[in-house]
């Protein structure tokens, strides 16, 4: 697997999390689902949290790449 394949996999999960949150008819996602009515958690405290995390972490990825590729502009 390449960090494409992981890159995609992150922003796909924050994407399908966003639409069981936000979308008034979200598609179905059983495991979405199970997470959300689960009466141990926070119910959706806990998908948003997730979704918040991803956020972070693909922001961070993003600023990494460009400054790679702001490295590799300059020096060639």
């Amino acid at each position: 697997m390449s960090e494409v394949d992981t890159y995609i996999m992150m922003t796909s999960l924050r994407a399908r999390i966003d639409d069981y949150l936000y979308d008034p008819e979200p598609q179905h996602d059983a495991v979405l689902e199970d997470l959300n009515s689960d009466l141990r958690a926070n119910r959706s405290k806990t998908l948003l949290r997730l979704s918040n995390e991803l956020d972070k972490v693909i922001k961070e990825y993003n600023r990494i790449v460009n400054e790679r590729i702001q490295d590799m502009e300059q020096f060639s």
